[in-house]
């Protein structure tokens, strides 16, 4: 009997997934071992995903009817949500290990393309990264089946539904503050790209708090209630676990960021800035996108 669980069917779903290069010195009896905890957990792990996946997104609105997905927005909530990433493992890490290594950069598309940092996931895809985040994390374990077994059982089930009380996050993804985000998406991920540095030994792959603060200077855009002090306070409050404030400057190279991250600070800034009703958020926030842009190509 084929199991199925709010109309996806198992087999369907995991025939979908590949973590080939994660199990390639792996026997068979390894690889069946993981689909085995997949399918025990198949039916809460559908909910977990129902929980965070939204409706794909047509220019930049949630398009009615369409299949749904877990963006990277909703993936950087759930990474906090289940307390997966530390000082040691980023949510920009995470992001690296999600997806298949081939798919990680399109090769074809224009320089700016992002391909996984800006990628959502329907289910398949979705529990594929779970393995992989699991494969990742490691938990001191060698085999696969062991590893996602232990992130199943300690940090997704038991965190993974709990709420994200942030009113400012919640604020940062309304629909018409989404929107502006969708068309100014060219300019940012250009900007975001030029200054991501995969292959950096240490300190941070992506765009830099020390980096932002001086783009931010070089349009002018600090000022007496924006300030490097507040910015470094925005982007701790931004990342997806808990760092010290006194151990981390306002010239700080080492703590990374992912695009939807960055587009959360950027957000952040604008409430610090201005002081904006929250109906005027979005066009705040175009302003200050352009302005940024413009003087940071």
């Amino acid at each position: 009997r084929a199991w199925r669980h709010e109309g996806h069917n198992f087999d369907e779903v995991y025939d979908q997934i590949d973590i080939s290069d994660i199990s390639k010195n792996s026997d068979n009896m390894v690889t069946a071992a993981v689909r085995h905890v997949l399918m025990n957990s198949f039916s809460s792990l559908v909910d977990i995903f129902v929980h965070y996946a939204r409706p794909r997104q047509s220019q930049g609105m949630e398009a009615e009817g369409s299949e749904l997905a877990v963006s990277m927005k909703q993936l950087a909530t759930f990474v906090r949500t289940c307390r997966l990433s530390n000082e040691n493992c980023s949510f920009f890490e995470i992001q690296r290990a999600c997806v298949r290594p081939g798919l990680l950069l399109p090769q074809q598309e224009d320089e700016w393309s992002l391909g996984i940092y800006d990628a959502d996931f329907r289910l398949p895809e979705f529990l594929e990264a779970l393995i992989r985040i699991a494969n990742l994390k490691n938990f001191g374990l060698s085999a696969t089946c062991d590893q996602f077994n232990k992130l199943i059982h300690t940090q997704i089930l038991p965190y993974a539904t709990g709420d994200d009380e942030d009113r400012i996050r919640e604020m940062t993804q309304e629909v018409k503050v989404q929107a502006v985000f969708f068309h100014q998406r060219n300019g940012l991920k250009k900007f975001f790209s030029k200054r991501m540095k995969l292959e950096k030994p240490a300190g941070a792959r992506s765009i830099s708090l020390k980096e932002f603060v001086d783009c931010l200077k070089a349009s002018e855009q600090l000022d007496d209630e924006l300030t490097p002090a507040a910015v470094k306070e925005i982007w701790l409050a931004t990342l997806s676990f808990d760092v010290r404030p006194d151990l981390i400057g306002e010239d700080d190279t080492t703590l990374e960021v992912s695009l939807s991250e960055f587009e959360e600070i950027i957000t952040r800034c604008v409430l610090q800035k201005s002081k904006v009703a929250e109906e005027n958020l979005s066009n705040q926030t175009d302003l200050f996108i352009k302005r940024f842009l413009r003087s940071n190509p």
